[in-house]
């Protein structure tokens, strides 16, 4: 799983097209882009590094895309859901489209328009439980809905994923005990772990 759609962090710039290709070619089955929405109702990738950039990015939602390009270069999502749509009908691949939704002024109809056809290789993950479930009831069945658990107490919120019809979750590696790998694999639930020094997911179940 290539994180900011990079397998390695050095020369390539975050969820970019580039990365991508890179990354499908070292051999990445699940591609995890950032999604962010600006100004205009443009979908571009976009997580910022180092930390400060990425608390910094909550302010680029007031400025139009074009703007938002000349400070960051980011790329539409459109632009990176191709190359990786390319893979999955071009080469019979199999590589998974993971969308870290940043910004939850993000609509499904919007997801959709751009990445339809990718069917349950499209898994789609915001950070907030309600929105997730508002994302659900507006695209349906399809794709794969994934729930990133970065705050919430782990054991406690799977139960609430089953409850939910959603199967997948994320996590990162301090939140993931032995506790909680047994108690997935009770409940029937997926899960990732994000993410090495790196840029990779380094265990996924």
């Amino acid at each position: 799983m290539a994180h900011a759609g990079r397998v390695h962090c050095a020369g390539f710039r975050e969820n970019s097209p580039e990365a991508v290709c890179d990354s499908l070619t070292a051999g990445a089955d699940i591609i995890e882009i950032d999604v962010r929405k600006s100004r205009d109702g443009v979908l571009y990738c976009y997580h910022g590094f180092p930390w400060w950039r990425f608390v910094g990015a909550w302010g680029l939602r007031f400025f139009s895309f074009a703007t938002i390009r000349k400070m960051t270069q980011a790329s539409k999502l459109v632009e990176v859901a191709d190359v990786v749509r390319g893979e999955l009908g071009g080469s019979g691949g199999s590589a998974i489209l993971f969308l870290d939704i940043k910004d939850k002024r993000v609509r499904g109809a919007e997801l959709m328009k751009i990445c339809d056809g990718f069917g349950e290789a499209l898994w789609i993950a915001p950070c907030n439980f309600r929105y997730l479930k508002k994302l659900k009831r507006e695209v349906g069945e399809g794709p794969t809905y994934v729930y990133n658990f970065y705050f919430l107490f782990v054991r406690w919120g799977m139960r609430r994923l089953v409850r939910a019809g959603i199967g997948v979750f994320k996590v990162l590696p301090w939140q993931l005990s032995a506790g909680v790998r047994e108690e997935a694999s009770k409940l029937g639930l997926r899960y990732a772990c994000d993410w090495d020094r790196e840029g990779n997911v380094w265990e996924m179940l």
